[in-house]
């Protein structure tokens, strides 16, 4: 018996007999896109989403051990790499580390990058 193209290994996932909410669950749990937009969390004083930014959603997709990414100033990774950093947190148990130069730095970085995602979110 060959197995239809559509359901070999290396075609993507079989999530045939998910309905709609479901898949859209086991999305959110890989991809922390989907589970921000879900969340409707609240990133730069507006709901995520990645309009216009469309190139970040490989970098938040990817899950290697290290990233490297050569960029110009001003690309908002910073709130892309805390949002990530919340997902993996929230929705696979780990834990994040931020080490930060300066004390005072530290205090403006929270209110400013991290406090408005999570002050969003509902749940």
């Amino acid at each position: 018996m060959v197995a239809a193209a559509s359901k070999l290994p290396g075609n993507g996932p079989n999530i045939g007999s998910l309905t709609r909410a479901e898949a859209r669950a086991v999305q959110a749990l890989s991809w922390p896109d989907v589970w921000a937009e879900d969340l409707e969390l609240e990133v730069d004083a507006h709901p995520f989403d990645l309009r216009g930014r469309e190139y970040e959603r490989a970098i938040l997709r990817d899950e290697s051990r290290i990233i490297v990414v050569p960029k110009g100033a001003q690309l908002g990774f910073t709130t892309l790499f805390v949002l990530k950093s919340c997902h993996v947190i929230v929705m696979r148990g780990k834990t994040v580390l931020y080490l930060l130069p300066l004390k005072a730095g530290s205090t403006a970085f929270v209110q400013s990058r991290i406090d408005p995602i999570l002050d969003s979110n509902k749940a």
